[in-house]
Formats: C-alpha cells, sequence, structure tokens
C-alpha cells in the first residue's frame, strides 16, 4: 500500500471511532482519569515518564503534525530490538509515543480509543476486542461496564484497519500463544 493509501485508511477509522466511547458515562471520574495522567506529564512519576503507546503500523501518518513541538514524545521500535513480527526486517517498526500533556481528543492514538480493549485477530480472520490484561493495575471498568454497541464499532473499525497489511501482521502476531507469554 502507498502512504497515501494508508492514510486514507487511518482518516477513515479514526472518523469511525471519534466519537465512540467505551462506557455512557465518563469513566475518569472512577479513577481521576488514571489512563490520560500516567504519561510523561510534568507531574508524572520518574517511572511514569517512560509511559506510553504504540502506533499501529503507518498510524504515525496521522499525527505528524504532532511531531515537532506536539503533546507526544516519540520513540522508534525496530524489529531488530523488539518483539516484532519475525517477518519484518529489523529497521522495520513501530513508534512509540507517551503524551506531555492532555491531547487534543480528536487526535488521540487508537491504542488510547480502544483502552481498556486490545484487539485480538482470530483464526477465522475476524477481530475481537478483550480486556488487556493487567489494566485492572489502573483501570476500574469490569466488562459490565462497557458499552457493548460501542465494542461492535470498535471492533468494526479495526477490521477495516486491517486492510493495512502491517497492521494485520502486527495483530496476527499479538495474537500467538507464546506471544509475550499472553493466552488469547
Amino acid at each position: 500500500m502507498t502512504k497515501d493509501e494508508i492514510l486514507a485508511v487511518y482518516r477513515q477509522v479514526y472518523e469511525m471511532t471519534g466519537a465512540v466511547t467505551v462506557t455512557s458515562f465518563d469513566c475518569g471520574l472512577l479513577c481521576d482519569k488514571r489512563c490520560c495522567r500516567t504519561f510523561a506529564y510534568g507531574d508524572a512519576s520518574p517511572e511514569e515518564r517512560d509511559y506510553g503507546m504504540e502506533l499501529y503500523p503507518g498510524e504515525e501518518l496521522m499525527l505528524a503534525d504532532e511531531r515537532q513541538g506536539g503533546w507526544l514524545n516519540w520513540r522508534f521500535l525496530s524489529g531488530g530490538e523488539y518483539d516484532l513480527p519475525s517477518s519484518w526486517a529489523k529497521h522495520e517498526g513501530v513508534y512509540f509515543v507517551g503524551c506531555t500533556r492532555p491531547c487534543a481528543r480528536a487526535k488521540r492514538p487508537l491504542r488510547c480509543r480502544l483502552f481498556p480493549y486490545k484487539p485480538i485477530l482470530k483464526a477465522n480472520g475476524k477481530i475481537r476486542l478483550v480486556l488487556e490484561k493487567g489494566t485492572e493495575n489502573y483501570c476500574p471498568l469490569t466488562e459490565d461496564q462497557l458499552d457493548a454497541q460501542a465494542r461492535r464499532k470498535l471492533e468494526a473499525a479495526m477490521e477495516f484497519l486491517c486492510t493495512i497489511p502491517k497492521v494485520r501482521e502486527l495483530l496476527w502476531w499479538d495474537a500467538q500463544p507464546n506471544y509475550r507469554g499472553d493466552e488469547t
């Protein structure tokens, strides 16, 4: 796929997910917005300053305007130094970003839009969102509190995102039973 084609997919996925929220209430009231505060803000603890998220392959194109003096710290994670699909060349990888201040909601990365879900590529080729393991440490939400309709919309958006081959490869890699010790 060309960069323009990848960017067109991301624009549509951002549009599909822009107004979706996983709860019918402001879940930040439960935890003082912990998932949006535990990054590299000035009041973050030293260990929190390395917190952040991986962007999906090609997502950096959507956030390119934020590279210079924006609200994100950027770091490139190459396949040579990070656990990425073995089919990727050592120089291929993904970007890891950490927030330096609150974001413009319309520009938030997909991982934020999906949280507390993690997309899993099932053997049948379909995407299923599951609660991320370990989220109970900083996200008090339970499956019962999450909006099923929002989940379906997010799954549809991730299905469309999987038309980008590198995204599909990464989600397939993440879904492998021995990947980072996770069972799916």
